[in-house]
């Protein structure tokens, strides 16, 4: 472990492609999975086996921004970026969902709360379609449930 310039310690964080980033410590224990991995070790390197590089590196920025009494406007404010012009951009919709899926595995409720918030300021006021569009999803039911609901209901489909 090293040492920033203020003094405070650092750790380093291993993302699931191999890519090591040093942060602060007191950041990286906004996320309770990495604390328990530091309690229960010397503080060495933290692997993050299902966290890719350019994803944790946003997180550490959010980290980095927030401290554990976060600023809600701002960490909204933050994720907006992400998707600013969800209408036309999938592909922040999918960085998106790829913070909430860190959020979760890092257990890291601040960052959570606030990628849950856009979500849903992403679906708010949509009718199923849209929200299907969105989120690229083609089909509600799969082949299999659509033939099990017709077998249990011939009227709903005559």
């Amino acid at each position: 472990m090293a040492a920033a310039a203020s003094g405070e310690e650092m750790v380093t964080l291993i993302s699931s492609d191999k890519e090591a980033f040093c942060v602060k410590r007191s950041a990286a224990e906004m996320s309770l999975t990495v604390k328990s991995v530091l309690e229960d070790t010397d503080g060495g390197p933290v692997p993050l086996p299902n966290v890719a590089s350019g994803t944790l590196r946003n997180v550490i920025e959010f980290f980095d921004h927030n401290t554990p009494d976060y600023d809600h406007a701002w960490s909204n404010g933050y994720l907006h970026r992400f998707v600013c012009d969800h209408q036309r951009d999938e592909f922040s919709i999918h960085r998106l969902m790829a913070l909430l899926e860190a959020a979760n595995y890092l257990n890291a409720t601040p960052l959570l709360n606030a990628v849950n918030s856009t979500l849903a300021s992403v679906i708010q006021h949509r009718d199923p379609r849209s929200i299907r569009k969105v989120f690229g999803i083609d089909r509600e039911f799969t082949d299999a449930e659509i033939a099990d609901a017709k077998a249990a209901q011939p009227w709903a489909f005559d």
